[in-house]
């Protein structure tokens, strides 16, 4: 359930920002949108796995790129004078 909430959120979020422009044009927004949309494809392909019987431990190019996500995240949020 809390991928599928992510990916809900982030569908919101980027619907309101690139069709009807309801939030402005906002970078913070955009990099939220985009981090929810990723953590709710991580939490599919986890539940996938542990749906198939693989191995329950998560994958570690996965951690990586949500490292590297994670920096990128960071680093608007600090540009745009904001918190995340």
């Amino acid at each position: 359930m809390p991928g599928f909430m992510q990916f809900l959120t982030g569908l919101y979020l980027l619907t309101g920002l690139t069709w009807s422009n309801v939030f402005g044009k906002a970078a913070p927004l955009y990099m939220a949108a985009l981090r929810s949309q990723l953590t709710a494809c991580g939490w599919f392909a986890m539940s996938y796995r542990r749906y198939i019987d693989s191995s329950a431990q998560p994958d570690g190019s996965m951690a990586i790129a949500f490292l590297f996500l994670s920096i990128l995240e960071v680093d608007v949020f600090r540009r745009a004078g904001t918190t995340p």
